[in-house]
């Protein structure tokens, strides 16, 4: 898609380092970039078009191009009405709600990703590397609130500090003890108490979302009514710094239901469904547009290191061992996606460590080994202690009761003996209550596009989704190192030597990579499906007439 000139984005860095990849970048020396490191004139805007096939690029961990940006009508028209499956909204305040904000439209953060899994300025005009615990980032100058008020350093800087209050997780990405200095109205400066490798891909999280005093936003789309659980009603916001969005209001509503999705598609009620079944992709067709994409999302068990059984690693590796996730692909997903075989998907750009596969006879051997001997009604015991326990599931995600009743068999055979609850919400289940066994679970596991973030939330101690206790000072240790590191070739080997931790432990159970798929009317123009879902909407969508 061609650029339009007022628009036109440039990144600032070394002849030898045009056009990178993530993949290129994890494996080059972030020497090159030490200063001018991202930059933009313009809207880092997703190209036109609905995506069909996994993104061919990915992003860099510390730098990358600005996305084609697509021309807009000056003036917003029309109504968008869109059905969601999860993650709406409870309140408008985003130190509370940033994930579901931004993804709505509504916040927007320093630096984001593109649907290619770029790495590109946002609120940012520039983000540069002054020396190993200082960066500089420079505002858009015309990027207001949607109170009419500019955006200003000073803004950005009570933002950040209410964030860090507000998300103890953003503590763990960027230290709170960092120091922000205003240099002028769209200049900052960030020190950080230790050298920080990964700074830009960080003010990309959703804990760095930009607002004043929660609720005042820079989105393309502010908030007219908020029915919680039920209706977002957003209208244009006309001084966004990118000129107006194309629509002038947005209805978003939460479907939990996924045929009531597709069949409110089918009816006409709304314009575009973003989730839709693996089972009823194929089934929808005809005037309607079905989208797939490779997604960094990823199913999995989170199991309880407190208690046993799970305790016992010998238990955990048997168990990520005894399940097939082939089998699991077909019964969850309808053979749409991919099996999981470690912590991040093999084609958003960062190096998996495969850690776990399916191979139910060395699951048996690993049980026998450890003492985990089969009774006379088939369950095995160690100890007095039968291998018995409680699979949590919750209807969030249509694939994993499905699932949940297909590993109770698989592992059946192997001697467990396995129940099943449902809950109305897992997050909010595991969060207050530790009294749990093992539960299906789902993360986005490159929000940012560095392998980082996924470790913080998950498997680093007090990590906010680290529900089930892990803890592993060699793991801490390298993550510490991986925080600190700058170097690309360093930084890509400590990620891998994370990984062989996490591989050695079995921590949690890795099962399936999850694809996105929405379906729209034809009317839909400029929709783009991301394989990150924290952002859905953006200021290109648009309908017909």
């Amino acid at each position: 898609m061609d650029l339009e000139p007022a628009h036109a984005s440039l990144i600032h860095r070394s002849p030898s380092r045009a056009g990178w990849s993530r993949r290129a970048f994890l494996g080059t020396s972030f020497a090159a970039v030490a200063t001018g490191l991202l930059a933009a004139c313009g809207a880092p805007a997703p190209s036109a078009g609905p995506t069909t096939a996994a993104p061919g690029g990915n992003a860099p961990a510390q730098a990358a191009t600005s996305a084609a940006v697509v021309a807009r009508p000056a003036q917003s028209t029309g109504e968008l009405k869109l059905a969601i499956d999860a993650e709406f909204p409870a309140t408008l305040d985003a130190t509370k709600n940033a994930y579901q904000l931004v993804r709505l439209g509504l916040a927007e953060t320093l630096t984001r990703l593109t649907p290619q899994m770029k790495l590109v300025p946002w609120l940012a005009k520039e983000v540069n590397n002054v020396d190993p615990t200082t960066w500089r980032v420079s505002l858009r100058p015309n990027a207001k609130f949607w109170d009419g008020t500019p955006v200003t350093a000073q803004d950005i800087q009570a933002a950040f500090q209410a964030n860090w209050a507000a998300y103890p997780a953003a503590g763990g990405l960027l230290s709170k003890d960092t120091q922000i200095k205003v240099v002028d109205p769209t200049t900052l400066e960030f020190k950080t108490p230790d050298p920080i490798g990964n700074f830009a891909n960080v003010i990309s999280a959703q804990f760095f979302a930009i607002h004043k005093n929660g609720t005042t936003m820079t989105g393309p789309y502010k908030p007219a009514n908020l029915a919680v659980g039920q209706e977002l009603d957003s209208e244009a916001f006309a001084e966004h710094w990118d000129g107006p969005p194309p629509l002038a209001k947005l209805t978003i509503r939460l479907v939990t239901d996924a045929n009531a999705r597709v069949l409110a598609l089918r009816s006409g009620d709304v314009d575009l469904v973003y989730g839709v079944p693996p089972q009823a992709a194929r089934s929808v067709g005809g005037e309607f547009t079905i989208n797939t994409v490779s997604s960094g999302r990823e199913d999995y068990m989170v199991v309880n290191h407190r208690r046993l059984p799970f305790s016992d690693k010998a238990v955990r590796e048997a168990t990520a061992l005894g399940i097939d996730r082939t089998a699991l692909l077909t019964i969850g997903l309808a053979g749409q996606g991919s099996v999981a075989t470690g912590m991040f998907p093999p084609d958003q750009g960062v190096q998996n460590v495969d850690m776990q596969s399916s191979d139910p006879a060395k699951a048996k051997q690993v049980l026998d080994a450890a003492g985990w001997i089969p009774g006379p009604d088939g369950v095995r015991a160690k100890d007095g202690q039968r291998l018995s326990f409680q699979l949590l599931t919750a209807p969030a995600r249509t694939e994993w009761t499905p699932m949940a009743v297909a590993i109770q068999s698989q592992l059946q055979t192997l001697g467990y003996d396995i129940q099943i609850e449902q809950v109305k919400n897992i997050g909010d289940q595991l969060a207050q209550n530790q009294d749990f066994d093992i539960a299906m679970y789902s993360a986005n596991m490159l929000v940012t596009g560095d392998p980082l973030y996924i470790f913080n939330q998950t498997l680093a101690k007090g990590g906010p989704a680290n529900y089930g206790g892990y803890s592993s000072p060699q793991l801490e240790t390298t993550l510490g190192s991986l925080r600190a590191e700058a170097d690309a070739a360093k930084r890509q080997a400590l990620a891998v030597q994370a990984q062989e931790i996490v591989k050695a432990d079995s921590p949690n159970v890795y099962i399936l990579v999850v694809p996105f798929i929405a379906g729209n009317s034809n009317k839909v123009k400029g929709y783009t499906l991301h394989p990150n879902d924290l952002y859905i909407v953006d200021n290109q969508i648009s309908v017909a007439g």
